[in-house]
């Protein structure tokens, strides 16, 4: 088995079957949730992508041709990802399709970082097999059938790569700074609330392993603001933008399973019953593996191990806290950080807590007669796990397809956090967005609302909307977008012309002298904003140093400390 499990090819098929087997599930059946709305932005983010946006920020074909701000806000890294594949469905695959290949990616991914952390820990054969479990967590099943949590399940492939090289550095392994900043800032542009989790508890975790010693949390402290670094093209803009957005109640309004804590009471809301269920089989496996490791941590050869459980139990007790409601007050304590909305996301330390606790309680789990059979235990463990897969897949039928293919083809980008603060709440809903879609043949891209002339359309893209305009005295014209404070307006390629919202719809109104003009519209993420410009700067000067260090160091991203 030993040398079975040493050939790079068996260890590969082997994560290779395991995802294939946890995806096949979504390959087998329907699935809604939000699904849809991350088809829409993929399409959105890869159809400007291969038009030349290198960066869409704005999404000029979301919400019935209206266009959003999401991807100022939005994680781009999983998109960029879609993007980069999104010709195979010009070439006639399906959108569904496209979507399951996605995510079987992000699955293979997820078990390849698994299996590299894990076996820094263990030998090859407890971390494949952990790794293989690790994949049907009730929380992650969860998250990729019934939500449909693209940017989440994309995240899990960098999270176990954090803890990898935190660890390395715990263990006084300096030069882990480096590939711990770029999996940090990875991290960061594919989850944020995720990655701020894992943060917090790789700092704990930390903390606990080196005790007094300062000189591998400076390393740390360092690694993190590198990555903090390499992602502040995109974690700038966000914040500063999120004052031109409607105000949404995301900590003291807590609602469902999406943004709140893990409460029974959610049994009695129809459609929240799976994901608590999952969340609740989650809490207990951790709390079957952990205790019988921690009674046997002291048969533990390797000391640091032995620590490395207790952290890890103080890790996946304090997650599991942070996920019931009792901790509400030290979400309020937080402040602003509390609106990335922690609790639900906490259940990703539980992931990798049982992955960890599996992995160390596989020595003690087969006896010398079950290492014999041990390729037949993980087929039979696979398919039961599979038919675990069934029970949680959200279907919600036909009904609910025809609704959500019809949003689908209005584009539309629904998620209160992304209202502008100019656009009214009938304005934003599901009924008047599906309205305009359906008239989408009569309704003007450019429209004079006020004085007497004509707005004639010469481009609409998302590198520039080009108006020609002639009036006997000044007009108002209303564009068929929203009014955000990204795009600009100049008249003749000269002077600037003031944009303003409309009340209520929050679409663009602009104010054209008379005579015979050229209007060019086009959108900047640092218009007016200085600091912003400068966090372009920064990422492209955290850029050039990883790759300059990447380049001396790459021998690291191999090395395994290795402790079985």
């Amino acid at each position: 088995m030993a040398a079975t499990l040493d050939k790079p090819r068996f260890l590969y098929g082997a994560l290779l079957l395991a995802a294939l087997v946890n995806i096949s599930v979504m390959a087998m059946r329907t699935v809604d949730a939000d699904i849809w709305l991350y088809q829409v932005r993929i399409d959105c983010f890869a159809q400007q992508f291969w038009q030349g946006d290198l960066y869409p920020r704005w999404c000029m074909s979301a919400n019935a041709g209206l266009g959003s701000s999401v991807f100022l806000f939005y994680f781009p890294l999983p998109f960029y990802i879609a993007a980069l594949l999104y010709p195979l469905t010009m070439l006639g695959m399906g959108t569904d399709a496209f979507f399951t290949l996605l995510c079987f990616l992000a699955t293979f991914l997820t078990a390849l970082a698994s299996f590299s952390w894990l076996r820094d820990i263990v030998t090859p054969g407890r971390a494949l097999l952990a790794t293989t479990l690790m994949l049907f967590i009730p929380y992650r099943l969860e998250m990729m059938y019934f939500r449909g949590a693209y940017a989440e399940i994309w995240c899990l492939v960098f999270l176990p790569l954090i803890f990898k090289y935190t660890r390395r550095m715990a263990s006084g392994e300096a030069n882990a700074l480096v590939p711990l900043a770029l999996m940090s800032g990875l991290s960061l542009l594919t989850h944020v609330p995720s990655t701020i989790a894992a943060f917090l508890f790789s700092g704990l975790y930390m903390l606990i392993m080196t005790g007094k010693n300062m000189t591998p949390k400076l390393y740390y402290a360092a690694a993190i603001l590198w990555g903090i670094g390499l992602a502040a093209f995109y974690l700038v803009p966000g914040p500063y933008y999120e004052q031109f957005l409607a105000k949404v109640e995301l900590v003291n309004g807590l609602y469902g399973w999406a943004n709140g804590f893990l409460s029974l009471s959610y049994f009695l809301i129809p459609g929240l019953e799976r994901p608590v269920v999952a969340a609740i089989l989650t809490v207990l496996w951790l709390g079957a593996i952990t205790l019988p490791v921690v009674k046997k941590r002291l048969q533990v050869d390797d000391a640091f191990v032995q620590k490395e459980i207790v952290a890890w139990t103080i890790l996946g007790g304090l997650a599991m806290f942070m996920l019931l409601p009792v901790s509400l007050p030290l979400y309020l304590l937080m402040g602003p950080v509390s609106k990335i909305v922690f609790p639900w996301r906490m259940q990703v330390i539980l992931v990798l807590a049982i992955a960890y606790m599996l992995a160390v309680r596989m020595q003690w789990m087969f006896s010398p007669g079950r290492r014999q059979t041990w390729k037949i235990d993980l087929g039979l463990a696979l398919v039961f796990l599979w038919g675990l897969g069934h029970m949680l897949v959200a279907s919600y039928g036909d009904t609910g397809r025809l609704l959500n293919g019809h949003i689908r083809a209005a584009q539309i980008i629904f998620s209160s956090e992304y209202r502008s603060k100019w656009t009214d709440e009938e304005h934003w809903k599901h009924p008047y967005l599906l309205s305009r879609h359906d008239n989408r043949d009569t309704i003007a891209n450019a429209q004079v609302i006020s004085g007497k002339g004509t707005a004639q359309v010469k481009r609409w893209r998302w590198d520039g909307i080009e108006l020609r305009t002639d009036s006997t005295k000044d007009m108002t014209v209303r564009l068929n977008q929203t009014y955000f404070p990204v795009w600009q307006a100049k008249l003749d390629a000269d002077s600037v012309l003031p944009l303003e919202p409309e009340e209520k719809t929050g679409q663009m109104l602009l104010t054209v002298p008379a005579g015979e003009h050229t209007v060019i519209l086009t959108y900047s993420v640092t218009n007016g904003a200085s600091a912003l410009a400068i966090s372009q700067w920064l990422s492209l000067l955290a850029l050039a140093g990883m790759v300059a260090a990447v380049i001396k160091t790459r021998h690291i991203f191999r090395k395994a400390r290795g402790t079985p």
